[in-house]
């Protein structure tokens, strides 16, 4: 699901307009096969052309700052993968 947003500043602030991309759930296509490639949601600066991956979860463990981490680790593949593209 690709939903396009048109953020417009607030009152006092700049007046530069912000166009973005939020993806759901959707797989991102690579030239080279990565297992997690499928991040909850993708917001994409269509301007800057910078993506933030964001994956959502609930957490009972209280190992918080672990599981952090093993999910930034999860994605570094991915991440490292779409950096030529300027994303």
């Amino acid at each position: 699901m690709n939903t396009k947003c048109r953020l417009e500043p607030e009152i006092g602030m700049s007046s530069a307009i912000i166009i973005i991309t939020i993806t759901i759930n959707q797989q991102i296509q690579t030239d080279r096969t990565i297992p997690n490639n499928k991040p909850d949601i993708i917001i994409r600066d269509n301007e800057t052309g910078t993506c933030m991956l964001i994956d959502v979860a609930i957490s009972g463990d209280r190992n918080v700052i672990k599981k952090e981490a093993k999910t930034i680790l999860k994605y570094k593949d991915l991440t490292i993968e779409m950096q030529p593209y300027g994303m």
